[in-house]
C-alpha cells in the first residue's frame, strides 16, 4: 500500500472519529445533579428557592446528604429536588441561559423563571415529571442550540 492510499483511508476514518466524539462527548460527561438548598443536611429544604446559575445548590447525591452542593455545570441533568422534603412551591430564577441534558421534577412545585432561556442539548433531552410531583411552571421559552426536532415529555413513577 502506498503512502497516498494510506492517507486516503486514514482521513475519512479520522473525520468519522471526530464526528462521533462531537456527538457522544457532551452526554458521556454529563452528570445527574439534584437541587439542594440546605447543604449537607438531608433533603433540599421544604421551600428551596434559589438562582440557577449563581446559587451553589447542585448536589451529586439524590439524598442531599453526603456531598456539598456545587455550581451548575452546563449540560448536566437537573433533578428537582434532593431528598423528599421539598414539599412546597418554590421559585428557581434562571441567571442568563442554562443548558440542560435533561430535567426531572420529583418533589415540590418549582416555578422556573427569569434569565434568558433554559436551553436543551438535543432532540432527545428528556423531561420527566414524577407522578407524585406537582407540574412545574416554566415562565420562559425553551431554546434549542441546534436545528433539530423538539424534546419529548414522559411521566415516570
Amino acid at each position: 500500500m502506498t503512502a497516498n492510499n494510506q492517507i486516503r483511508i486514514a482521513m475519512p476514518v479520522a473525520i468519522l472519529v471526530a464526528l462521533a466524539i462531537q456527538f457522544i462527548a457532551p452526554s458521556a460527561f454529563a452528570a445527574t445533579v439534584y437541587w439542594d438548598s440546605n447543604g449537607t443536611v438531608a433533603g433540599a429544604g421544604a421551600t428551596p428557592t434559589g438562582t440557577w446559575g449563581t446559587s451553589t445548590f447542585w448536589n451529586a447525591t439524590s439524598t442531599g446528604l453526603t456531598t456539598t452542593p456545587a455550581a451548575w455545570l452546563s449540560g448536566d441533568t437537573a433533578v428537582f429536588s434532593a431528598g423528599t422534603d421539598a414539599v412546597n412551591a418554590f421559585t428557581v430564577t434562571l441567571s442568563g441561559t442554562q443548558t440542560i441534558g435533561g430535567l426531572t421534577v420529583e418533589e415540590g412545585t418549582p416555578t422556573i423563571s427569569g434569565g434568558t432561556a433554559l436551553a436543551i442539548n438535543s432532540a432527545t433531552t428528556p423531561f420527566n415529571i414524577d407522578s407524585s410531583a406537582t407540574t412545574p411552571i416554566f415562565e420562559r421559552e425553551f431554546k434549542q442550540p441546534r436545528q433539530i426536532a423538539g424534546p419529548f415529555f414522559r411521566p415516570i413513577g
